[in-house]
């Protein structure tokens, strides 16, 4: 919802996609007008992208690994933290990684757009003046979080 109050023009867009689709419907929200909302999937991955539910995922290493262009091996059988945040936010796998750009994916989480199409079906979503902008993850939290919250 950050992102949609943000950037307004991606929201009307969403909000066009969405009463179009629902009108095939009787205005109802349903699993198959869900699925037709193609926009609203791209809004859904971008999102998770740019604000990843966890902060890193841990891997055993399962054979011996040298790090090329380094001296370093990670042997078989050593845990490995991967830092997701950092691999969305590298600038070497998305061009402008701080910019919400919904255009170029392809995927999306069913609960997160029904909550979505609900509201802003009928609603617009703004910034709170309380809202800290550009937001700031809380350094210790172990899920993501956002320092002083989003509002």
């Amino acid at each position: 919802m950050l992102e949609l109050a943000m950037n307004l023009e991606v929201q009307d867009k969403l909000r066009n996609e969405i009463n179009t689709v629902l009108e095939k419907y009787d205005d109802k929200i349903t699993y198959e007008g869900i699925m037709e909302m193609t926009y609203l999937d791209k809004i859904v991955h971008e999102a998770l992208r740019m604000h990843p539910t966890a902060s890193e995922i841990g891997r055993i290493c399962n054979s011996e690994y040298k790090i090329p262009g380094t001296d370093i091996v990670i042997e078989k059988g050593v845990r490995v933290i991967v830092p997701i945040l950092a691999l969305h936010k590298n600038p070497d796998h998305y061009p402008d990684p701080d910019m919400f750009d919904p255009e170029p994916t392809r995927w999306g989480l069913l609960q997160t757009k029904v909550g979505i199409v609900a509201i802003i079906k009928d609603f617009s979503v703004t910034l709170n003046k309380k809202t800290q902008l550009p937001i700031k993850y809380a350094p210790k939290a172990v899920v993501t979080s956002v320092a002083g919250g989003i509002w």
